[in-house]
């Protein structure tokens, strides 16, 4: 685990103490809380951001499993490989 010097002024770390207090836990155990929370929400945003810019593309949405199966078979052999 490597450690990292943070320094807060009183007054955040006075909330910090007092999240920890809340929470039943040290104030590492609180800050580390709170970084997962604040990166999985991160995480979220991203994520619905790159859902909005492939919205954006205009790309035809793919048809149900069975449907693109059966275009699939189609369009190749059933081993797998094109026709010849």
């Amino acid at each position: 685990m490597q450690q990292l010097v943070i320094q807060l002024d009183d007054e955040r770390r006075r909330r910090l103490e007092e999240l920890g207090k809340e929470r039943g836990v040290s104030v590492t155990q609180a800050l580390s809380g709170l970084i997962d929370d604040a990166y999985t929400d991160f995480v979220q945003e991203r994520r619905k951001r790159a859902a909005t810019r492939l919205i954006g593309l205009g790309v035809e949405i793919p048809p149900d499993p069975v449907i693109l199966s059966r275009e699939l078979e189609a369009a190749y052999q059933p081993c797998g490989l094109p026709p010849n």
